[in-house]
């Protein structure tokens, strides 16, 4: 029973009673965060532009619509976060997005006046990209690939 093969081009489903890894739950968390940000930035920009202290856009369509990428990203942590060895690319694209997210966050907070919100904000996105890193070589090191 456990050693079915999926049928060719058929992926193997995942099993209900599978808990999530470290690594996948380090998704999960990243997917959720970003969905924390992704609702309120298309439905209340408004209200979370005040809570951040940041000024809105004269146009609010792009802001909009960076927070529907953001709610794709948090779907496609998710598919991840199921079987992160499934997705081994997934895994790394998310820790580079993180990072290049990190940085770019960070740098505009301290380059360019963006304000406290962004070291903050970019601060996570680091923080993601290395718990992403360290739960992906600690998956790797125990033997599984």
């Amino acid at each position: 029973m456990g050693t079915e093969k999926p049928e060719a081009g058929r992926a193997p489903a995942v099993s209900r009673g599978k808990r999530f890894s470290f690594l996948g739950l380090t998704l999960v968390a990243g997917a959720v965060y970003d969905a924390a940000f992704g609702l309120p930035i298309l439905f209340f920009p408004a209200p979370l532009a005040r809570f951040l202290g940041i000024v809105l856009p004269r146009t609010e369509v792009y802001l909009r619509l960076n927070g529907i990428f953001l709610l794709i990203l948090a779907l496609f942590y998710l598919v991840t976060a199921l079987d992160p060895d499934r997705h081994p690319g997934n895994v790394i694209v998310a820790i580079l997005g993180r990072a290049m997210g990190g940085i770019f966050f960070c740098g505009y907070a301290l380059w360019f006046d963006g304000g406290p919100v962004f070291l903050l904000l970019g601060s996570a996105d680091l923080g993601f990209a290395l718990i992403h890193t360290w739960a992906r070589g600690r998956k790797r090191s125990s033997g599984a690939s």
